[in-house]
């Protein structure tokens, strides 16, 4: 499993590298991307990393030297942490905390979103953020499924949805289609236009999945045997292109 890891890392470490590099040439800022199970993130010229109880500052304008700034107390059992629209969503094994980066420097919380204990992933589009709980694991019981909230009003969350999947963890989306891998369960794939009734189109039963990425019409999703990369350009035929095996 540390080698599935170190390997989606390195990938996410490559398409960072590409889209920081497409922002900085349009003169803009950049964001990191990676998977929704990720603890750390790069938003502009800050880094962000998670701890089980702390979000840590650093400033990284300066990649040789980066500086750090302060660290957070944020709550117990922190698992993932995913930004979005000058926000970071932190998922914790008891809910899902909101943060503000208007001060880049000074994360400050907006909102939270409390539940039974849980490992929690999360990621947000538009007005919704999506979450997944999971039980028989380390993390605590929970009822296996995904959870939609509203975040209209990001000072109070409201929950809106609840689909019932298999062990589910990493999530990412593309447009209207949700991707929730599901480990040996598959990968589902999920029609979210309606977010008062997503349901699921399908599942991708190759492999056993942990994570993704959605990239443009590429899929990035970490799996038992290393790193596939799936053709999403038309989400009603999703084809795998490339396997990278451990």
């Amino acid at each position: 499993m540390k080698k599935i890891f170190l390997c989606f890392a390195l990938v996410i470490g490559v398409i960072f590298y590409s889209c920081q590099k497409q922002a900085e040439s349009a003169g803009g800022g950049s964001t990191g991307i990676g998977g929704s199970m990720a603890r750390f993130t790069i938003v502009n010229n800050y880094l962000y990393l998670a701890d089980d109880f702390n979000l840590k500052v650093y400033k990284i304008s300066n990649g040789a030297s980066p500086v750090f700034i302060k660290s957070l107390s944020v709550g117990n059992s922190i698992e993932t942490i995913y930004p979005y629209n000058n926000q970071l969503f932190i998922g914790s094994q008891l809910g899902m905390y909101i943060y503000s980066l208007s001060d880049p420097e000074n994360p400050t919380k907006l909102a939270q979103a409390l539940h039974v204990r849980s490992c929690d992933p999360v990621v947000a589009k538009d007005s919704l953020a999506f979450v997944t709980l999971r039980s028989g694991t380390n993390c605590g019981t929970a009822t296996n499924a995904l959870y939609t909230y509203n975040i209209k009003n990001i000072m109070a969350p409201i929950p809106i949805d609840t689909l019932l999947l298999p062990t589910p963890a990493g999530l990412g989306y593309k447009d209207t289609t949700l991707f929730v891998c599901c480990e040996s369960s598959g990968l589902a794939i999920i029609n979210i236009k309606n977010p008062k009734n997503p349901f699921v189109r399908k599942y991708i039963t190759a492999n056993t999945f942990y994570d993704v990425i959605p990239l443009g019409n590429t899929l990035v999703c970490m799996v038992k045997t290393g790193i596939d990369l799936y053709d999403i350009s038309d989400v009603n035929n999703v084809q795998l292109i490339k396997s990278i095996n451990n």
